[in-house]
């Protein structure tokens, strides 16, 4: 079932920046751009953006009383230097330091709306950016066009309103009857409206970290042995799990939060890794398993999905002449007991919330981190995780991580059979949906424009 588009996002760019430039490993020098100003509403008053408002922000945001304190926590100092450079000053070398400061949760703000309240949990909400919100309410938003935005043409429209809805089928109902334009349906919902109306267009975005994780713990049990992990993988057909409970809206991945397509390990590399007799043969011709190995698989209760994965999961495992055991848990003792005491043989359940590769890569798959349940790590893996943290260059990193993608398969330990698809479904008069939400980006919706009502025409 093939969409209209397809949507992921390939770059970084900075809105705010003119130009920028690393002197040495550990400054970032950014130049602003002389043309951004803050939105006309008090007290945000229509001023220009200014190197101090940027500081400011990123200096606040690394208070580590700040929820997202993380997303800056390489950052010593930011500094003003005259109204249009800030000096960012790193503790190390940090090759993600673009991705974190893209990430909406990083927001710039007006100190002058921080100083207002003392914090931003009752607004105002002003920033520099394409909309200028109106209302907020708890069943949802509205938006105006800002027209002071720095690119005069964008966004397109004269405005968007945003409506909560949270069951998928009153969702699908208000596109169905005109009353809305975009939604994100459930997938059944999304075959059987456009298989009705001709009209309807869709597409999806690809979340390599999300989705259902599947875990083996090397230090436990028969699960220690390599050449086991790898023929249960062998056995295994996470495709036709795919296929059967995902309609084929899904992929398998090795779980990194990679914001770039090309980055990820192609496809067929990985299918090669699963759902092959003939390597199963080859990996236990000579070993002799054990009589009556008992693998316990416990399952997190997130959803019928992750049951049947588990449930498949351990089909593979018989097969092979183990016996395999199927325990549902509640999502409490998931992750109090599985994520953070790694009480498993297997598990199978939803991944840890890390929205960063190298914080995914140090916390999980690196020697010393925290959340390395499974018990696996290699020299190899270390020193590649160890490099593409401080490797600027995008394409060398890119490479770095395909070489760490397929290190983490090599040890058959850690991966997601099914990650997270997510869809899209609009009527054909609304144009250039591409959505690129990575990081809860939203500037795809500046481009949004209506075939019969563009703005200005």
């Amino acid at each position: 079932y093939d969409p209209t588009t397809s949507a992921s996002a390939r770059e970084i760019i900075c809105d705010l920046c003119q130009s920028w430039e690393f002197e040495g490993d550990t400054t970032l020098s950014v130049k602003l751009r002389p043309t951004i100003h803050w939105q006309e509403t008090n007290p945000g008053l229509g001023r220009d953006l200014a190197a101090a408002d940027v500081a400011f922000s990123i200096n606040r945001l690394s208070d580590p009383q700040m929820a997202n304190s993380h997303l800056v926590n390489t950052v010593a100092q930011a500094r003003s230097i005259g109204d249009d450079t800030v000096e960012i000053v790193l503790t190390l070398p940090d090759a993600e330091i673009f991705d974190k400061l893209a990430d909406a949760r990083a927001a710039i703000v007006a100190p002058e709306t921080v100083n207002l309240n003392g914090d931003l949990t009752q607004g105002p909400t002003i920033g520099t950016g394409p909309w200028v919100l109106e209302s907020f309410e708890r069943n949802g938003m509205s938006f105006r066009a800002n027209e002071r935005y720095y690119i005069p043409e964008l966004p397109l429209l004269n405005g968007i309103n945003v409506s909560i809805i949270e069951d998928e089928q009153t969702r699908t109902t208000a596109l169905r009857t005109g009353q809305l334009d975009l939604i994100q349906p459930d997938l059944s919902d999304l075959i059987a409206a456009t298989e009705r109306f001709d009209e309807l267009r869709w597409t999806r975005s690809h979340d390599p970290a999300a989705g259902i994780e599947v875990a083996f713990n090397t230090t436990r049990n028969y699960v220690t042995n390599q050449f086991f992990r790898e023929a249960v993988l062998y056995t295994w057909d996470p495709n036709a799990l795919i296929n059967d409970l995902h309609n084929g809206q899904s992929f398998i991945s090795a779980g990194l939060p990679l914001y770039n397509p090309e980055w990820l390990l192609p496809a067929p590399e990985i299918d090669a890794l699963f759902n092959d007799r003939t390597k199963v043969l080859s990996l236990l011709d000579g070993v002799n398993l054990p009589t009556g190995i008992m693998i316990n698989i416990r399952v997190g209760q997130f959803g019928d999905e992750y049951i049947a994965t588990a449930l498949s999961l351990a089909d593979a495992i018989n097969q092979l002449g183990a016996v395999a055991s199927v325990e549902a848990v509640s999502t409490r003792i998931f992750g109090e007991e599985i994520w953070n005491q790694g009480d498993y043989d297997i598990y199978v359940g939803a991944p840890p919330p890390l929205t960063s590769a190298t914080s995914a890569l140090f916390a999980i798959h690196h020697s010393g981190g925290p959340w390395n349940t499974t018990g696996y790590s290699t020299a190899e893996l270390d020193s590649l995780i160890e490099l593409q943290a401080v490797e600027i260059d995008p394409i060398a990193r890119g490479e770095l991580m395909l070489e760490i993608q397929r290190e983490i398969f090599r040890g058959a330990h850690i991966f997601r059979p099914a990650a997270s698809v997510s869809h899209w479904l609009w009527w054909s008069h609304l144009r250039n949906v591409a959505p690129t939400t990575y990081r809860s980006d939203s500037t795809w919706l500046s481009r949004l424009w209506l075939a019969d009502r563009v703005r200005g025409g």
